[in-house]
């Protein structure tokens, strides 16, 4: 039978690796979107750079959590900050296409995903906090995204 802590130690490495891999799908996947937008939608305010910073800062974090203990040892901490980085600046593209439908359903879509990788209530709601006010500034900012501020602020408040 195993030790107490040796259980611990595993489930801690369970999650650490279940986290890691959806940091990794994630910033693939987020990069990788560039390439579809810029082929549906060329039009689009869509810079490569600001992508490839925000897919390169999760990729970055997901390498550091294999090399530094730091990390590793406060991997949710680091987590929270690329989710947010992803959604600030999916906010910041959204709010340059902002008659673009597409641009409003990619949101909710973006929030959804993101949100639902959140374990704990303390981390969703502060990642809630933050889309609420993203959302509120850029509804702000720029009037034809008022439509976007209702659904959002239903979505997450749970």
């Amino acid at each position: 039978m195993m030790s107490r802590e040796i259980k611990e130690r595993q489930l801690s490495m369970a999650w650490l690796n279940h986290q890691r891999m959806l940091l990794g799908i994630g910033a693939t996947i987020y990069f990788a979107w560039w390439f579809v937008v810029d082929q549906l939608l060329p039009s689009s305010f869509n810079p490569f750079m600001s992508r490839l910073v925000v897919s390169f800062g999760m990729l970055a974090t997901l390498g550091l959590s294999f090399v530094t203990v730091f990390v590793r040892r406060h991997f949710d901490i680091f987590y929270s900050i690329c989710a947010y980085a992803l959604i600030l600046h999916y906010f910041y593209l959204f709010y340059h296409n902002p008659s673009d439908i597409n641009w409003l359903v990619g949101s909710y879509v973006a929030v959804v995903t993101v949100g639902s990788t959140f374990e704990t209530r303390s981390k969703l709601i502060g990642f809630s906090i933050i889309v609420i006010a993203v959302t509120a500034y850029v509804a702000f900012h720029e009037s034809s995204i008022l439509v976007a501020v209702p659904g959002m602020f239903t979505i997450y408040p749970q």
